[in-house]
């Protein structure tokens, strides 16, 4: 393929060139390109609101680099990691044909699998409006399948692979190679007698002791430009927590002055791409599937509608990546194993790593063996929860830095906030009473009549203007410097709330009874639209369709630039429609909770 010249001709940078490039702060990254990536999915299960979670992040920030920010171009890839060990057993547990090796049984038992979950996840993109430009599936894309594979050949040849043989834990649950273990008795469920195993630390799942020669990768070469490259790029990863448990960990990697296994054999594992030339070993599956963002970033056409700029795709022309979203139990991937293959090719690491923590459910970690896994497919049919609320919700109270607890009890809270401060204020001021036929609102002098001594509708106007002026800052600091988008929500909620302030003080309902306050009234209607107009552009990557609603109201049928925020930004005249519809429907916080059904906690209360 011509597109993959660069694996016959690598002219590697050297590594103040890679940190040149890498030390970009995200927001003073050019429109040129750019890829923004979920993690792909592992295949082990249905998605859960996790998933979720990590996927409507990375589309609100896609959504406000495309659209608010105008890099019409940028990429937006996710997908589903479809190899190894874990899928190959799991796949033929389906079968009940655990120790199944004919390899077209595996081969076939595993494809069924990975199409039946991977259906699961595109539906919950679907659901929820995914503005993804790029679906990667590691066992189907061809582009990758080849691209690996030449990887593994050019890694092999410049001697950063070799044969060797390693001794050690592996966990099949995290498909990880790991030392870092513990001791831990259980009760074996079969049995019910006690049992001493061995689990992984960082994660606490099971490990099993294998001997066997695989390819491994030469890790303790490149630790020392990592930690260069992160000394050198300290936003680089977000938050800080983890920029410093990283620089930890890659200490401990550089203690231990061990290689990477980036094989299995083939009689162990048999769903992963084959090494080259040699039938005894599968590709690692960690291997393959950090690789999909480099297949995207330059070889894969996309195969969804939403690159707005089709004039220039791929060679290398959206790499490195601008911002790879990923949860804490990743870390480790992305910050050593990632950029040291990167390293190897001589190519560009990433910009920005945003990590996030995980999502509990009424402060209890997500447990299958618990039941209370939640499952956004029951959230949408079951339960009736409208996509973009929940995206709301999940986007107001998800903490990057601490674990965050989905509760049905703080879920109408939020979502009645909203439908207070931004869709009553558009209802009141807008219908029929005060604003009878769609026309044009011209900017005058804005001065109201004090009330009293205490409340001066003066001053609350000229704090809301100082709000509405101070969004643009707020939201580019949300989405680019902290990468906490719940403060630019948060930012909103406030500006919104001190309009309704202003709507008391003025109080139109008196000002409509006599023709004398038209104009004045026709001066409030100005600010409220200049107000909701502001809001609905630093609201939209959160929730993108309603706020369309909202500028479409305001006849702004496309989308505005993040520039356009600020008072008078748009210029000295609105347009406004009448009797708007109702946005957000409120809902009754005595209703009874949403619960998961196969939730085995509450099943014994009862």
């Amino acid at each position: 393929m011509q597109k993959l010249n660069f694996i016959k001709n690598f002219r590697p940078f050297s590594f103040h060139q890679r940190r040149a490039f890498s030390s970009s702060l995200f927001y003073k990254v050019n429109n040129k390109g750019g890829l923004i990536t979920t993690p792909i999915y592992y295949v082990n299960g249905q998605p859960h609101i996790g998933h979720l979670y990590t996927t409507i992040l990375t589309d609100a920030m896609f959504l406000y680099h495309r659209d608010l920010k105008k890099q019409s171009d940028i990429l937006f890839s996710t997908g589903n990691d479809e190899h190894g060990i874990k899928v190959q057993r799991t796949a033929l547990k389906t079968i009940n044909s655990e120790q199944e090796t004919d390899p077209l049984i595996i081969k076939q038992a595993c494809e069924q699998f990975c199409d039946k979950i991977a259906q699961t996840f595109q539906q919950m993109m679907k659901d929820f409006n995914i503005q993804y430009t790029h679906y990667i599936r590691t066992s189907k894309t061809k582009e990758h399948l080849e691209l690996v594979q030449k990887i593994w050949n050019k890694l092999l040849e410049q001697g950063d692979i070799y044969l060797g043989e390693y001794k050690g834990w592996y966990c099949t649950t995290d498909e990880a190679f790991t030392n870092d273990i513990e001791q831990k008795t259980i009760i074996n469920p079969e049995t019910g007698k006690e049992e001493i195993i061995t689990i992984n630390k960082s994660s606490g799942n099971r490990c099993e002791y294998v001997i066997e020669q695989n390819y491994k990768f030469k890790l303790s070469k490149y630790l020392n430009q990592i930690i260069e490259w992160l000394e050198q790029n300290p936003d680089l990863i977000k938050p800080k927590e983890r920029y410093n448990e990283l620089i930890e960990i890659i200490k401990k990697e550089q203690e231990r002055n061990e290689d990477l296994s980036v094989s299995r054999t083939r009689d162990r594992v048999q769903w992963g791409i084959p090494v080259p030339n040699d039938n005894n070993h599968t590709i690692y599956v960690w291997l393959d599937a950090l690789f999909n963002y480099y297949t995207v970033g330059t070889v894969m056409k996309p195969n969804n509608n939403n690159l707005l700029n089709n004039n220039l795709l791929n060679n290398n022309y959206h790499w490195p990546p601008t911002l790879h979203v990923i949860g804490k139990d990743i870390l480790k991937f992305h910050g050593i194993y990632w950029p040291a293959f990167l390293l190897a090719l001589g190519e560009e690491l990433p910009k920005k790593i945003l990590v996030h923590s995980y999502w509990l459910v009424n402060d209890i970690k997500m447990s299958k063996s618990i039941g209370n896994v939640i499952s956004p497919n029951d959230l949408l049919i079951n339960y009736g929860v409208e996509q973009e609320l929940l995206r709301y919700y999940l986007l107001s109270e998800g903490s990057i830095v601490n674990d965050s607890s989905f509760s049905t009890d703080r879920f109408p809270v939020k979502i009645n906030e909203l439908a207070d401060v931004f869709g009553n204020l558009i209802n009141r001021m807008f219908n029929n009473k005060f604003h009878k036929e769609e026309k044009e609102i011209i900017f005058r002098n804005l001065s109201f009549e004090k009330n009293n001594e205490l409340i001066d509708p003066n001053r609350t106007k000229d704090e809301l203007i100082e709000l509405i002026n101070g969004l643009n800052e707020k939201v580019i600091s949300s989405y680019e410097d902290k990468c906490e988008i719940r403060f630019a929500n948060i930012y909103v909620i406030k500006t919104l709330s001190k309009c309704n302030q202003l709507f008391d003080e003025v109080k139109p309902w008196v000002l409509v009874k006599e023709e004398k306050n038209q104009q004045i009234l026709e001066d409030f209607q100005f600010i409220v639209a200049e107000t909701l107009r502001s809001c609905a552009i630093s609201l939209y990557p959160v929730l993108p369709e309603k706020m369309k609603c909202v500028l479409n109201f305001l006849n702004q049928p496309e989308i505005p630039s993040l520039d356009e925020v600020g008072f008078l930004k748009k210029g000295k005249v609105l347009k406004v429609k009448t009797n708007p519809t109702i946005l957000f429907k409120k809902i009754l916080e005595d209703k009874p909770k949403v619960v998961n059904p196969n939730d085995k906690r509450r099943k014994n209360k009862q």
